[in-house]
């Protein structure tokens, strides 16, 4: 690996938590509230979120080591994206099946997706630890 690869992964990593900074400026200005039918899969996705968050942070540790666990953490975070993914649609369908305003649904669609990203930018950081584990094992 090069140490442009691993600058890459740092940066990339940064870009996690501004996302989540992002979510809570927004809902704090936006003065939203939270749609009640998806409160609890919210809740699901943003522990999913924080729980693939720690994975990455895990394979970039391990990544500047042996890289022993790399598989293994990308598994981790690849099944938790796809979890993401799917309570992200149902949260959607949810917000648009329900009684809100369409300018209320398309907040919370926005919201869901945001949280969402989280996972997606955990999964892409992986794939930059993959490859970067890759390269050093030629």
């Amino acid at each position: 690996e090069t140490r442009e690869d691993l600058l890459t992964i740092i940066e990339s990593i940064d870009r996690i938590p501004n996302r989540a900074e992002t979510i809570v400026n927004m809902i704090i200005t936006q003065k939203t509230m939270l749609a009640p039918e998806i409160k609890d899969q919210l809740k699901e996705l943003m522990k999913i979120s924080v729980e693939s968050f720690n994975y990455t942070l895990e394979a970039t540790m391990d990544c500047f080591r042996k890289m022993e666990k790399v598989r293994e953490y990308n598994r981790l975070v690849d099944n938790n994206e796809s979890l993401g993914d799917n309570l992200e649609r149902k949260m959607i369908s949810k917000v648009f099946n329900s009684d809100l305003e369409v300018g209320e649904k398309i907040l919370q669609k926005e919201i869901i997706l945001m949280f969402g990203g989280i996972c997606d930018f955990c999964e892409n950081v992986m794939d930059r630890i993959v490859i970067c584990s890759v390269k050093r094992h030629f």
